[in-house]
């Protein structure tokens, strides 16, 4: 079997991700807070992978729950561009920058 990615489908990208994730977070966990979500999309010559997560909250005191405001998230996102002739191990090496990048914005809560 050929070491690109051209023979993966979305769900086959989306699984090798989210293992990619697990194996990291066995030494550096991701803040729970942020919940990051991949989105796959393929292109015409490979995939693009956004990522987004969540990078402050602002909160507000509830007090009367109709006239009180819901807590506003505010999120961030960026994007892998993967060709289908990179190998496995060029996706693998983007998405653990793509971790380590998420992991090192801090998480805001006003």
């Amino acid at each position: 079997m050929k070491n690109d990615i051209s023979k993966l489908t979305k769900e086959q990208i989306l699984a090798f991700i989210m293992g990619v994730q697990e194996c990291t977070e066995r030494g550096d966990q991701i803040d729970t807070r942020k919940e990051l979500n991949w989105i796959v999309t393929e292109i015409p010559s490979g995939w693009s992978i956004k990522y987004q997560w969540i990078k402050a909250v602002t909160r507000f005191q509830l007090i009367n729950p109709i006239t009180d405001k819901d807590d506003i998230y505010h999120y961030d996102d960026n994007y892998i561009l993967i060709l289908n002739a990179e190998s496995k191990r060029k996706l693998c090496a983007e998405i653990c920058d793509a971790i380590d990048y998420v992991n090192s914005n801090e998480f805001n809560e006003n």
